[in-house]
């Protein structure tokens, strides 16, 4: 929380998705008729499409009508919405009732710009990095910020082991289901890095650039036709998550007795 000057940004809850979140086909439609709709037509997420460093977005939108919004620009997202109307007004929240139930106004100004992305509910970490504006649903938390460090700590067998003993859990068919939320993320240790210690900023720099090729590797993963090419991007980022994972390890100063717990936890 410190860290991250405490921001860790929950998503939009918008009180009907059938409503809100649309296709790109139905995108164009509205838009075909009511350009200017593109302003509030925006890239969405749920906490399903955050993956460990990657997004595997599904080529949806959010119509995002924040309490306020001066709806006669956009007529054509009003008749959009116009038979949902009954159900959107028998919400319990006081809003007009075209407008999200909880539109995150105030995060809005994040979502646009860089962050690290996480779903709400996994098994074990899954934080992303979003450079695309993604507005994203309340099954995601965000902090606002371009930090690779920080992804990969949080990522790391480490960041497992710490979430595994903090985050409420609930009990799933042969797995426990970690809920991050916010509250969770607050205490998380992260280890400040002495910039002007050459040493220490060489580590740093070793682990983002580790990541930054992680990164690459996934983009190439999610494109990849083969199966050799995918065996081969699969152990890249298998080998690249040992890698960071050592750095990580070494970066908190832990003793070999402590990594060996680490690593059995993990199992």
């Amino acid at each position: 929380g410190e860290y991250a000057k405490g921001k860790v940004c929950r998503g939009i809850v918008s009180g009907l998705t059938e409503a809100f979140v649309i296709d790109a086909r139905t995108r164009r439609e509205i838009l075909r008729s009511n350009p200017e709709a593109a302003e509030i037509i925006k890239p969405f997420l749920n906490g399903r499409d955050v993956r460990r460093y990657c997004i595997e977005a599904q080529n949806n939108f959010l119509i995002y009508t924040y309490h306020g919004i001066a709806m006669n620009k956009y007529p054509a997202v009003k008749e959009y919405l116009e038979p949902f109307k009954a159900r959107l007004k028998a919400r319990a929240t006081k809003q007009a009732w075209y407008e999200l139930q909880q539109p995150q106004l105030n995060f809005a100004q994040y979502m646009v710009g860089p962050k690290i992305i996480f779903p709400d509910i996994s098994t074990d970490p899954r934080f992303a990095l979003d450079d695309s504006g993604f507005y994203s649903s309340n099954t995601t938390y965000f902090i606002p910020r371009r930090d690779l460090y920080l992804l990969a700590v949080l990522n790391s067998r480490l960041g497992l082991f710490y979430f595994r003993a903090v985050c409420a859990g609930l009990e799933g068919k042969n797995v426990v289901y970690l809920r991050f939320f916010g509250q969770y993320l607050e205490g998380f240790p992260v280890r400040r890095i002495e910039f002007s210690d050459a040493a220490e900023k060489k580590r740093h720099d070793e682990m983002v650039s580790k990541v930054e090729a992680m990164l690459e590797a996934k983009k190439q993963l999610a494109k990849t036709q083969t199966d050799k090419d995918k065996t081969y991007y699969q152990n890249k980022c298998a080998a690249l998550d040992r890698q960071i994972d050592c750095l990580v390890y070494d970066l908190y100063d832990l003793t070999e007795d402590e990594i060996k717990l680490v690593e059995e936890s993990a199992k």
